[in-house]
C-alpha cells in the first residue's frame, strides 16, 4: 500500500507542478452579495457587467452560497455592475478597471427586497426549483408541495433522472450504483439499510438535493452512475427559533415533528424529533413457464403483503465559533423503528395443459425491531481572508437490528379449502450489527483570483456481522430442529484509504481542473456455517487511481460548455456479497455471492448550459463503460424453483443524451422539463450462459409551479420511464403523476398543504426475464396512491438591531447530525 500511495503522490505533484506555470493574472470585479434587511447572503443571484458607454452585457456571473460572486478576465475600461435577483429591486454600481487598479474588490453589496416585513418576518423570494454548476445540479426541494407529510424516497423520486423502485432501490439515468450522502458524508445511516432509512427521514427537513452525475476526485471513487447528497434544512436566525410539523395520509399514515434552534453569540445549539406511522400495502404476481422437462410446466403466484412501520429519530447538537475564523461542532442522532410484516403467497403448479397439479398457501409474518446512532465532530479553520482553509470530520454509527420471521404453508385442495395434510411451519431468527466510522480532513488553497489546490484524506471502517438461524417445526416430534442448510452467521469487515489532490485555474473564458484519487480498498469475509462448525474466509484488497479532468469554457453571459471526464468504482454491497439464503418465498430463492470483484468505470460527459430572462438550459451527452458489472443471475431447476444470486459479468455500455430546460416566464409560474435519451448494452458469461441484451430507453420528469398570489400555490409533478435492458430480460416502462397544494395561514407563520402521490395509481415494477429452461414474468406493486394533509407552524427568532455583528464564521450552520 505504501508504495502505491508514494506512486499516487508522486503523480499529483508532477501533474500539478507542469500546470503551475499556465496561469495569468486577469482584470477582475469581486463582490458579496447580502440581504439589507438581515445582512444574510442572497445566493444565485444575476451578476451581469454591462458598458457604460452604451449599456450592452459584456459578461456575467452568479453569486456563491455564501453570496460571493467575482467576474474575471477584464479588460481596462468603464462599467456597470447590474445586481438582480426575484424578489428584489436590482442594484447597480459604476466601476472603473485601470492599469492601476486592475481587480476591484467592491466588499458587501446589499441589495433592497421588494416584499415587507410582517411582525418581523421576512418576506424572500423562493429559490428556483433547479439550479446548475460546473459539476453537479442543485434541486431546491424546501418549498415541494408533493412530497411533504413524507420522507426523503418521496422527495428522490420528484427528482429528474432518480427513479426509485419497489424495494426502495435508487437509479440515478438508469444506473443503480450510486453513491448517497447526507450533508456531504457518507454514514451507516444511508449504507446496508439504505432504503430503510431514508423512509424514516422526514422530508421536512430536507432543504436541497444535489445530483452529481460526474464527480471530480474530491469525492469518495463509490458510485458508477454518480452521487446524490441531501442536505439537510439549516438555520442562521439569532435568538430561539423553529418549527412544529403534523400530517395524516390516507390508510393510517401520521407524520409529526419538531424541530429547534437557540442562537446566541459564538454558540448555537439545535435538536429535533420527527414521529412517524405507517401502514402500506403491497401486491405482486408472478408467472413462469418451465421448459427443463419434455412437458413444460407453469407456476403462477399471487401475493399480498401489509406493512406497519413505527419510527422515531431524535437529534441533537451544538456549534462553537472559537474566532471568527475557527469553528467547532458536535452532533449526535438516534433513531428507532418496530416494524411488523404480513405476507400471503398463493402457489399454482400446473401442467402443461394449465391444468392445476398442486396448490398450496404460505403465510408468512415478520416482526422488526433496530435502533440507530450516530456522533459526529466536525472542526474547520480559515487561515486567512482568500480562502485557505483545513476542515476535519470524524464520526461513528452503529446500526444494530433483531428480527424474527415466522412460515406456515398448507396444502390446498382446488376449491381453495385446506387439504388433509400436516403443515409446513419454519421460523427464522436474524440479528444484524453493523458498525461505521469515518476520519477525513480536507485543505483549500486559493492560491490566486482564479487558481485554487485542493487535497485530502479519508478512512473509512466498516464492520457487518449477521447471524441466521433456521428451524423446521417437526410434526411427530412437535418440536422445532436445527436447519442446517440454512443456518450461518456471516462478518464482513471493510477498509477504504484515499489521497486525492485538485488543480483548478482559469486562462481568460476557459476553466480547468486536474484531480488524482488514489484509493487503497481492503476486505475480509467470513462464512460460518453449520453454526460454527465451517469457516470459509475470503480476502479482497485492491488498489485503484482514479482520475478526473474538467474543463469549461465561457462563451457569454450565462452560457457555458463543459467537458469532463472521470473513473469511478462500484464495491459489492453487503446484500451482493452475503450468502444468506432468503427462503421467504421457497420456490424464488436469493442469497449473494461473497467472491465479488467491484465494478469499475470510465465517464465521459459534454454539457452545454445556455441561461436568459426567463429561461435556463443545459444539454448533456455522456457515455459510461463499466467493466466487470455486478449483475442479478436467475436460474430455474428441475423443480421448478427460482435461484437468484449475483455474478461479474464482462461489461455494460451507456451512452444517452439528456435536456433540462426551466422556464419562468412570470413571478407566479415556472417549469421545469427534464428529457434522457440513453442505449444501455450488457455483455457476459454466466452459468455457462452468454448473456448480450442491449435496448433503447428514455424518461420525461416535468414540475411546475403556479402561484395564485394571496391564495394558492400548486405544483404539478410527472414522470416517466421508458423500459431498461437487463443481463436477462427487460425491465418494463412505467410513469406516475403528483399534485399538491399549499396555503400560508396565520399571517405567513403556518402552512396547510395537501398533496397526492400517484393520482392515476399507475406505479409499479414489472419485469420479463428468461434463462435457459424458463421465462418468467414479475409484477410488483405497494400503495402509491396516498393522499396527505400537513400544517406546519413556525415561530421565534428576531433579526439583528442595525449596526450588530452576527457571530461570524461558519457554525451558523444548523447540522441535524446525518
Amino acid at each position: 500500500m505504501r508504495l502505491f500511495l508514494q506512486k499516487g503522490i508522486i503523480t499529483v505533484a508532477v501533474l500539478l507542478t507542469s500546470m503551475m506555470g499556465l496561469y495569468a493574472q486577469q482584470g477582475t470585479i469581486k463582490g458579496v452579495l447580502v440581504d439589507k434587511s438581515n445582512q444574510k447572503p442572497v445566493e444565485f443571484a444575476n451578476a451581469a457587467l454591462l458598458k457604460a458607454s452604451d449599456s450592452t452585457v459584456v459578461t456575467g456571473a452568479n453569486t456563491d452560497l455564501d453570496g460571493s460572486f467575482q467576474i474575471r478576465g477584464l479588460n481596462t475600461g468603464n462599467y456597470i455592475l447590474r445586481l438582480s435577483f426575484v424578489g428584489y429591486e436590482s442594484l447597480f454600481k459604476t466601476v472603473n478597471l485601470s492599469a492601476n487598479n486592475l481587480n476591484v474588490d467592491l466588499g458587501k453589496l446589499a441589495i433592497v427586497s421588494e416584499g415587507q416585513n410582517l411582525e418581523e418576518v421576512v418576506v424572500q423570494a423562493s429559490k428556483p426549483l433547479f439550479e446548475s454548476d460546473i459539476n453537479k445540479r442543485t434541486f431546491n426541494v424546501e418549498n415541494s408541495i408533493v412530497s411533504e407529510g413524507g420522507s426523503a424516497t418521496d422527495i428522490l423520486e420528484t427528482i429528474p433522472s432518480i427513479t426509485v423502485d419497489q424495494d426502495g432501490g435508487i437509479a440515478l439515468r438508469g444506473s443503480g450504483s450510486i453513491l448517497v450522502l447526507i450533508d456531504g458524508k457518507p454514514s451507516s445511516l444511508t449504507g446496508t439499510d439504505r432504503g430503510a432509512i431514508l423512509d424514516q427521514l422526514p422530508a421536512n427537513i430536507i432543504a436541497k438535493v444535489e445530483v452529481i452525475t460526474n464527480p471530480s476526485a474530491k469525492y469518495d471513487a463509490e458510485g458508477v452512475g454518480g452521487i446524490i447528497n441531501i442536505i439537510l434544512k439549516k438555520d442562521q436566525v439569532q435568538g430561539f427559533n423553529g418549527n412544529v410539523n403534523a400530517s395524516v395520509g390516507t390508510r393510517n399514515k401520521y407524520n409529526g415533528g419538531v424541530n429547534l434552534n437557540y442562537r446566541k453569540n459564538k454558540f448555537n445549539f439545535f435538536g429535533g424529533y420527527s414521529y412517524r406511522y405507517n401502514e402500506r400495502f403491497n401486491i405482486g404476481e408472478n408467472s413462469r413457464e418451465n421448459t427443463n422437462f419434455e412437458q413444460a410446466t407453469f407456476l403462477d403466484q399471487n401475493t399480498r403483503g401489509d406493512r406497519k412501520d413505527i419510527d422515531h429519530v431524535f437529534r441533537i447538537g451544538a456549534d462553537y465559533n472559537i474566532t471568527d475564523n475557527t469553528s467547532f461542532g458536535l452532533s449526535y442522532v438516534y433513531n428507532t423503528e418496530d416494524e411488523n410484516d404480513t405476507e400471503r403467497i398463493e402457489f399454482r403448479n400446473l401442467n402443461f395443459q394449465r391444468e392445476i397439479d398442486s396448490l398450496y398457501v404460505r403465510n408468512n409474518l415478520q416482526r422488526e425491531s433496530g435502533s440507530n446512532y450516530e456522533v459526529a465532530a466536525n472542526f474547520m479553520h480559515k487561515f486567512d481572508t482568500s480562502g485557505t482553509e483545513l476542515s476535519v470530520i470524524a464520526s461513528y454509527s452503529e446500526n444494530g437490528r433483531d428480527e424474527f420471521e415466522f412460515f406456515d404453508q398448507r396444502a390446498l385442495n382446488p376449491d381453495f379449502t385446506e387439504a388433509p395434510f400436516d403443515p409446513f411451519i419454519q421460523r427464522n431468527t436474524n440479528t444484524r450489527a453493523n458498525s461505521f466510522s469515518i476520519v477525513q480532513a480536507d485543505f483549500i488553497n486559493p492560491f490566486s483570483e482564479t487558481g485554487k489546490f485542493e487535497a485530502g484524506y479519508r478512512s473509512t471502517f466498516r464492520k457487518v456481522d449477521r447471524d441466521q438461524l433456521f428451524e423446521n417445526f417437526d410434526n411427530e416430534a412437535q418440536e422445532y430442529q436445527l436447519n442446517n442448510d440454512l443456518s450461518n452467521r456471516f462478518i464482513f469487515d471493510e477498509q477504504v484509504h484515499a489521497l486525492y489532490a485538485i488543480y483548478t485555474n482559469e486562462i481568460n473564458k476557459f476553466g480547468y481542473q486536474f484531480g488524482l484519487r488514489a484509493e487503497q480498498t481492503l476486505t475480509e469475509s467470513v462464512t460460518f456455517s453449520d453454526q460454527g462448525q465451517t469457516v470459509q474466509p475470503f480476502e479482497n484488497n485492491y488498489a485503484n487511481l482514479f482520475p478526473s479532468v474538467f474543463f469549461s469554457y465561457n462563451l457569454g453571459v450565462e452560457q457555458d460548455i463543459q467537458l469532463n471526464y472521470s473513473r469511478r468504482i462500484r464495491r459489492p454491497s453487503i446484500w451482493n456479497l452475503n450468502p444468506f439464503v432468503d427462503n421467504s418465498d421457497p420456490l424464488n430463492i436469493r442469497f449473494g455471492n461473497p467472491e465479488l470483484d467491484p465494478e469499475l468505470t470510465d465517464s465521459y460527459e459534454l454539457s452545454y448550459l445556455k441561461g436568459w430572462e426567463k429561461v435556463f438550459v443545459t444539454s448533456s451527452i455522456f457515455y459510461r463503460n463499466t467493466q466487470d458489472i455486478i449483475q442479478r443471475v436467475i436460474s430455474v431447476d428441475e423443480n421448478n424453483v427460482s435461484t437468484v444470486t449475483f455474478d461479474n459479468l464482462d461489461s455494460r455500455t451507456a451512452f444517452g443524451v439528456e435536456f433540462i430546460n426551466r422556464i419562468t416566464p412570470s413571478n407566479n409560474f415556472d417549469a421545469t422539463l427534464t428529457y434522457n435519451l440513453f442505449r444501455q448494452q450488457v455483455n457476459g458469461n454466466s452459468l455457462g450462459t452468454n448473456f448480450n441484451n442491449a435496448n433503447i430507453s428514455w424518461s420525461l420528469n416535468l414540475q411546475s409551479n403556479i402561484k395564485i398570489p394571496e391564495i394558492l400555490d400548486i405544483q404539478v409533478q410527472g414522470f416517466y420511464r421508458g423500459p431498461i435492458a437487463l443481463a436477462q430480460g427487460i425491465l418494463k416502462d412505467f410513469y406516475s403523476i403528483n399534485l399538491g397544494l399549499r396555503r400560508d395561514i396565520l399571517k405567513d407563520k403556518g402552512t396547510i398543504s395537501m398533496n397526492v402521490s400517484d393520482v392515476f395509481n399507475t406505479r409499479r415494477f414489472e419485469v420479463e426475464t428468461s434463462g435457459i429452461g424458463f421465462s418468467q414474468q414479475s409484477l410488483r406493486r405497494r400503495e402509491s396512491r396516498i393522499a396527505t394533509l400537513t400544517f406546519t407552524y413556525r415561530f421565534g427568532g428576531f433579526k439583528e438591531k442595525e449596526g450588530r455583528a452576527d457571530a461570524g464564521g461558519n457554525g451558523g450552520d444548523q447540522d441535524y447530525g446525518f
